[in-house]
């Protein structure tokens, strides 16, 4: 929103979760705000302590922690992910500021996967999140334009299958050999969505229709 320049959005953000903040402290007190804040600090490290549902979380964070177990490695591993994704994030948000309709929702479907990625809590229940970029995604599909031209492939709608049915079946990975495949395949459609906004830039440039 900052690199795009949505300032009424982020002021209403703003003004939203300012509201949110003191209903909050009428309710819990200052007591109860200073327990959640130093309930918090303790968070990120939760997924060591043993016999904790890691395996049920997907992000970068979860996906790293199962498969190297060590924390100072996985955490650097998940910074250096984290960081990846969220360049192309801004990138993709800086250089497409026209108002397209088609673009912006494969602008928008890539913030949300990317913000599922990035996320250092995500169980699987948080991922009914991905029910907005999987249809925005779907009707790209059908798409035969320079910009839908990417998920207009089958290997992206088969990502979008692995996709729905891999929350179910990673938990089994995830326990066994440490490898919670649904991150991968978040990431793989969140790497096709860039494809599809890099190839509808490319055709604008060239000045061919999109």
């Amino acid at each position: 929103l900052i690199v795009s320049g949505r300032w009424q959005t982020l002021g209403a953000l703003l003004v939203t979760g300012t509201a949110l903040v003191a209903v909050s402290w009428a309710i819990v007190g200052t007591g109860g705000m200073i327990d959640f804040a130093t309930l918090s600090r303790t968070m990120p490290g939760w997924v060591f302590i043993p016999n904790w549902r890691t395996w049920n979380m997907h992000s970068w964070y979860s996906f790293f922690v199962l498969l190297v177990r060590d924390p100072l490695a996985s955490r650097a591993l998940t910074v250096l992910a984290s960081t990846c994704t969220l360049g192309v994030l801004v990138s993709a948000w800086y250089r497409l500021r026209i108002e397209d309709i088609d673009r912006f929702n494969l602008q928008y479907a890539l913030a949300v996967l990317g913000t599922i990625l990035i996320s250092p809590h995500v169980f699987a229940y948080d991922l009914t999140i991905l029910i907005l970029p999987g249809l925005l995604l779907a009707n790209a599909a059908q798409l035969d334009s320079g910009l839908g031209a990417t998920w207009h492939a089958g290997w992206p709608r088969l990502l979008l299958v692995g996709g729905y049915f891999a929350p179910l079946f990673s938990r089994f990975s995830a326990v066994a050999i440490g490898l919670q495949f649904s991150v991968l395949v978040i990431a793989g459609i969140f790497v096709a969505t860039w494809f599809a906004l890099r190839r509808a830039t490319h055709r604008e440039l060239v000045g061919l229709p999109t």
